[in-house]
């Protein structure tokens, strides 16, 4: 994964946590002697089962006024201070969700986002009226800190 100057490098660190807790499938134990290996082990699964990020699915920015930063030494870094990631989890529960984390500082609102979009009802296009691919809006669902 790429370096970022996020705060705390929260993308690498939260939101993956927080990407682990909700995709990871029940651990064989959750109380009791050996529950934290297993709790682990569930998340370094959904780790594993995420294919290599495309440089497509990425879209890093830099604050206006960064480099202005007097704690800044190199006055021409390029260094993110805003990114998007969409990632997949190659699983059976998870396989053709599109997750999207989001994190950045110095933008209107202070937060770290993710958010996932869940696959089409099955029969929606018999079930809602309309036509094309907007005949019923996707279900989504979105953390932020």
């Amino acid at each position: 994964m790429f370096r970022c100057s996020l705060e705390s490098d929260i993308l690498q660190n939260h939101l993956l946590q927080v990407l682990t807790l909700l995709a990871m499938e029940t651990p064989v134990k959750l109380e009791g002697p050996g529950a934290s290996r297993a709790i682990r082990n569930a998340k370094v699964a959904v780790l594993n089962a995420i294919p290599p990020v495309q440089i497509e699915d990425v879209v890093l920015g830099q604050y206006e006024g960064y480099a202005d930063d007097p704690t800044i030494e190199n006055k021409d870094t390029n260094t993110p201070t805003y990114a998007t990631i969409k990632l997949s989890i190659n699983t059976p529960r998870w396989y053709g969700v599109p997750f999207i984390l989001k994190a950045g500082k110095a933008t209107n609102e202070r937060k770290a986002e993710m958010r996932i979009q869940f696959k089409d009802p099955p029969a929606a296009s018999f079930l809602f009226e309309g036509e094309g691919e907007n005949y019923c809006p996707r279900n989504e669902l979105g953390m932020c800190h």
